[in-house]
């Protein structure tokens, strides 16, 4: 099975952003490919934070990023 992972922490560090992947990799067998919402340097940790997410998010409407969009 394969799952498509989103974080919505902006991250450069690679281990960072496949660190869940990995773990659900390790532990389910799924094949996982992670992808990082932009512009969210600190995560979402607010009703605000988490509109911002959304609304950067919303713009893939059934449409995977192709590549890490961080």
């Amino acid at each position: 099975m394969r799952v498509g992972l989103i974080r919505v922490l902006t991250t450069s560090d690679r281990r960072l952003l496949h660190a869940h992947g990995k773990l659900l990799q390790e532990r389910s067998g799924f094949s996982v490919t992670s992808r990082c919402v932009p512009d969210q340097p600190y995560g979402v940790f607010d009703e605000a934070s988490l509109l911002a997410a959304a609304q950067r998010s919303s713009s893939w409407h059934g449409r995977w990023p192709k590549r890490p969009m961080c």
